[in-house]
C-alpha cells in the first residue's frame, strides 16, 4: 500500500511540473505579444528629425488628474517637418483651420487640432496630430520619409508638439487596449537612446525601462 500510495504521489509530481512549464510557456508568450503583429521595427523611420520624446504612452498625469496616454509626443517648439514613418496610403486628414474652409475642409477635427492618418502595407495605422499645415489628401500614396506637414499646436494642445499614436486596425478610438502597451509606438519606431526620451511620464514606462534594459544588453554583447 505504501508503495502504490508513493507512486501515485510520483504521477501527481510529473503532472504538476509539466504543467507548472507549460504555465510559464503560456506566460512567456504573453510577455513576448508586443506591438501590431507582423511588424518589422527596423524598417520604420521616427516621424520628426532628431526625435525627442516629451510624453510616454500610458499613465501620465495632466495638472491634477490622472490620464491614460494612447501616444508619444515629441518635442517640436517651431514647426518642424513631420514625416511619414512608412510607405503607405493617406487613410484620412482633418484641417482644423477656418481659412481652409472655402478650400473644402470643413469637418471639426477636435482636440487632435489638424491630422493625418496613414495606412500602411503592413496594416497598421499612423496618426499625427497639431500639425500646423499639412500637404497631402486623402488617397495620396506616401513614401517612407516623405514629407506630410510641419507640426503645430492646433486642437487641445498646451504647447507646439507632435503627438504620434500607432493603431492595428482602422478602430481609432483612444479607449482601444488602455491599460495594455501592446500599441505603444516604441515598439513600432526604431531604437531610442534614454537622452532622447526626457518626458516625465516615461520613468514609469515598461516599454521604456524593457527597451533600454534591452539595449544595455546588446551593447555589452558587442562590447565583449
Amino acid at each position: 500500500m505504501k508503495f502504490i500510495n508513493f507512486f501515485i504521489f510520483l504521477i501527481l509530481l510529473v503532472i504538476f511540473a509539466i504543467s507548472g512549464c507549460q504555465s510559464f510557456k503560456n506566460n512567456a508568450s504573453v510577455s513576448k505579444e508586443v506591438g501590431c503583429p507582423g511588424v518589422n521595427k527596423d524598417t520604420k523611420v521616427f516621424p520628426v528629425e532628431n526625435p525627442v520624446i516629451t510624453s510616454c504612452y500610458g499613465k501620465r498625469t495632466l495638472g491634477n488628474h490622472a490620464d491614460w496616454h494612447d501616444g508619444i509626443d515629441f518635442r517640436a517648439r517651431t514647426p518642424v517637418n513631420v514625416l511619414a514613418v512608412d510607405d503607405g496610403e493617406v487613410y484620412e486628414t482633418c484641417v482644423n483651420m477656418k481659412n481652409y474652409k472655402e478650400k473644402g475642409y470643413n469637418k471639426v477635427c477636435g482636440g487632435y487640432g489638424t491630422y493625418i492618418i496613414l495606412k500602411h502595407n503592413d496594416g497598421t495605422f499612423t496618426r499625427y496630430n497639431h500639425f500646423s499645415q499639412i500637404f497631402v489628401k486623402k488617397g495620396e500614396k506616401v513614401k517612407k520619409r516623405s514629407l506630410i506637414g510641419l507640426s503645430g499646436n492646433t486642437g487641445v494642445s498646451q504647447s507646439p508638439h507632435l503627438d504620434f499614436k500607432v493603431y492595428c486596425n482602422n478602430n481609432f478610438s483612444s479607449d482601444i487596449e488602455k491599460d495594455s502597451y501592446r500599441r505603444d509606438p516604441l515598439h513600432y519606431l526604431p531604437d531610442i537612446s534614454k537622452d532622447s526620451i526626457v518626458g516625465e511620464s516615461c520613468k514609469d514606462s515598461p516599454t521604456v525601462a524593457a527597451l533600454q534594459k534591452q539595449i544595455v544588453s546588446s551593447e555589452e554583447e558587442t562590447n565583449f
